[in-house]
């Protein structure tokens, strides 16, 4: 997580709401080339960042837990088609900023 984040985070509190963080390395924004199981999941860092700026709870749920009945590709990106599973295609947006230069990174966050 970052500032970004943080600043989410004390909005959401100074609107009264209680806070739910979740963080997820979504496999389906990683192409066949990148390397999802390589990509720094700091856990401790983000529970500190998110507790500071007034999260009530902090979740890292696991692929299985988004993705309860997908199979599971090579690069640990979900398997698009199987049953009980959905894909969303960002369409032409989705081809810009990081989508030019990684295909498919923006369908992963639809």
């Amino acid at each position: 997580l970052h500032e970004g984040h943080a600043s989410l985070i004390r909005r959401s509190r100074a609107d009264g709401h209680a806070t739910l963080v979740s963080v997820f390395v979504n496999p389906a924004q990683f192409g066949p080339t990148e390397d999802f199981g390589r990509y720094p999941r700091t856990h401790e860092a983000d529970v500190e960042l998110a507790a500071s700026a007034g999260a009530d709870m902090v979740w890292f749920p696991e692929v299985h837990d988004l993705y309860p009945s997908a199979s599971v590709g090579v690069a640990g990106t979900p398997r698009l088609g199987v049953a009980g599973t959905m894909h969303v295609c960002a369409g032409p947006t989705g081809e810009v900023l990081c989508g030019a230069s990684r295909p498919g990174f923006f369908d992963g966050v639809c």
